[in-house]
């Protein structure tokens, strides 16, 4: 088998900071999941912000409880941006030898997260996988406006298309400015 990852990008805590959100969970749960089913040797977790300590503990703790070694589990810390969160993704791909990439993550941060891998790490083969949520939970974010904004896309979904549409736009110009 060549060497196979599945990558969760951070997709924070709750705003009390006990505990993931609930795309957050989904993900890391599908993500474990694949892994402890063989599709993968290794599982990645972004975690972010000053938080990211308790992120990775708690996805640690799924992931295990879903059967996976603590030696395939690898921590990205404490990502601030999609664009140095996918640096850090490419510095850890290239030291464990993957050749190919699982990601999952919620569908709305799909575009965005899986332009970023493939300018920044263009030569893995990347497979994605999209997770979906009945709601979404306010995120911990030290900006603050990033929870109102979440808040917002269950009930306006033309913003929340336009918002995403705005970041795809300006990713790859961001990825080309980080390198």
């Amino acid at each position: 088998m060549k060497p196979t990852a599945v990558y969760v990008p951070s997709l924070c805590l709750t705003h009390d900071g006990s505990r993931l959100t609930a795309m957050n969970e989904t993900a890391t749960r599908k993500a474990a999941k694949l892994v402890r089913d063989g599709q993968a040797t290794h599982l990645i977790f972004s975690t972010a912000y000053d938080t990211w300590k308790r992120e990775a503990e708690l996805k640690k703790d799924i992931a295990v409880s879903l059967d996976v070694k603590p030696s395939a589990i690898h921590i990205i810390p404490s990502a601030t941006t999609t664009y140095n969160e996918t640096a850090q993704l490419a510095k850890l791909i290239n030291t464990l030898g993957i050749n190919s990439l699982i990601l999952v993550t919620d569908k709305w941060h799909m575009p965005r997260a899986s332009l970023a891998i493939r300018i920044v790490v263009p030569k893995v083969q990347l497979e994605k996988v999209s997770i979906t949520t009945p709601y979404y939970e306010r995120t911990h974010h030290p900006a603050g406006i990033i929870p109102q904004i979440k808040s917002i896309r269950d009930s306006s979904m033309p913003f929340w298309i336009l918002f995403n549409l705005f970041f795809f736009i300006i990713t790859p110009i961001m990825m080309r400015r980080q390198k």
